[in-house]
């Protein structure tokens, strides 16, 4: 399948975006474009500016023709938490679960929840909740319709490299490692599992 593709990663530490762009599955022709953008944007979390900004730069002499398009957060911009309940019926464990969250996040109406159960036994239940503020997806969701792209998903960085360890070579789908991503001033360590 020829679809194109934008992977577009947002990095707040350097204050750029990276687009990577390329049509089907050759990673060999990946077309890598970064742009600059406004610490103050990048720091006060305004990603539909931040967003808007760069595409407009970036589709000015290009022929958008609505690409699957993928957003790469920063792993701050997301919160994981595991959360350890006793077994309870199902209608009663979203509602323990809310509670436990609630606890931890005052402001849990603001976030977007993803959870998913990461181990269970008879007695316990841990789940794996992810947890974003509800603007960003809603800037990222925004920017995509004003460019007519495709938004296929929103991803964070160390789950980014996760997938994509695990992709390029089936083997790797049940193991584990530790990614070290080391630069002149940050290292990102990524545990996979």
């Amino acid at each position: 399948k020829n679809t194109e593709n934008l992977v577009i990663s947002l990095d707040t530490h350097n204050y750029k975006i990276t687009i990577f762009e390329n049509s089907g599955t050759d990673f060999h022709k990946v077309n890598i474009e970064e742009y600059a953008c406004e610490s103050e944007l990048i720091e006060n979390q305004k990603l539909y500016d931040i967003l808007d900004n760069v595409f407009s730069a970036y589709f000015d002499d290009k022929a958008n023709s609505s690409p699957e398009t993928y957003v790469v957060l920063p792993d701050y911009f997301v919160s994981v938490e595991h959360i350890k309940l006793p077994v309870l019926p199902a209608t009663k464990m979203k509602e323990a679960l809310r509670a436990e969250l609630k606890k931890l996040y005052p402001n849990l109406k603001e976030l977007e929840v993803n959870s998913q159960v990461l181990s269970k036994t008879k007695k316990n239940i841990t789940y794996a909740c992810t947890l974003i503020k509800k603007y960003l997806i809603t800037d990222c969701v925004s920017v995509a319709k004003k460019y007519n792209l495709n938004l296929k998903n929103i991803i964070f960085h160390s789950n980014a490299v996760s997938n994509a360890y695990r992709a390029l070579n089936s083997k790797n789908k049940h193991s584990s490692c530790v990614f070290a991503d080391i630069a002149e001033s940050q290292t990102h360590l990524i545990y996979t599992n």
